[in-house]
């Protein structure tokens, strides 16, 4: 990725996080999880991506294989994914900006910088993390007596809940698919 391409989606982030269109996708539970959060990893793993060869060079040094940027933007997400940490981050304006830079920062330039040389196996692995904390996370939502999010409604809380359900099912089926298809064994092209 050129270095002007990373630019436009490190301001694509900086856009998300200003009022109007902060308000816009906190304001409601499905924007904030399946638009915010996804907008900020992608905008950081781009700028990531357009960093000078040189620093990129130097990460690969210390993380040859990806491994150390995998775990600490799975730790990262998860940690987003939680119910009482979305809550705080839309009522605490310091804990919405720890958000905003960890998902940016930890999750999505970490992304950038290692995600191209992790091995297939744990891009397979990744996929179907992704697909199970999906399926996970919308049953959650889904079988809650009460509303997890006290910020938002229950019924947002149910079309969550319906969203992140198929949004796994596709993830796993198109896994599915790829392993039928021998997509899986195939080199990554590094």
């Amino acid at each position: 990725m050129t270095r002007p391409a990373g630019l436009a989606c490190s301001l694509a982030a900086v856009l998300a996080v200003l009022p109007p269109l902060r308000n816009l996708l906190e304001g409601s539970l499905i924007a904030h999880v399946l638009l915010q959060i996804p907008m900020l990893i992608l905008a950081g793993a781009s700028a990531g991506r357009a960093l000078p060869a040189a620093w990129q060079h130097a990460y690969g040094r210390a993380d040859p294989l990806g491994w150390i940027s995998l775990l600490v933007a799975l730790f990262t997400l998860a940690f987003w994914l939680l119910p009482r940490n979305l809550d705080l981050a839309v009522s605490d304006p310091q804990f919405a900006w720890l958000k905003y830079m960890s998902l940016f920062i930890m999750a999505g330039i970490l992304l950038g910088l290692g995600g191209p040389r992790l091995p297939s196996l744990a891009c397979h692995f990744l996929w179907t993390n992704a697909a199970a904390m999906l399926l996970l996370m919308g049953w959650l939502y889904s079988v809650a007596p009460v509303r997890l999010c006290t910020n938002y409604l229950i019924s947002e809380q149910d079309q969550l809940a319906t969203a992140l359900l198929m949004l796994g099912a596709l993830a796993l089926l198109s896994f599915m698919f790829s392993l039928l298809t021998g997509g899986l064994y195939k080199e990554r092209n590094n």
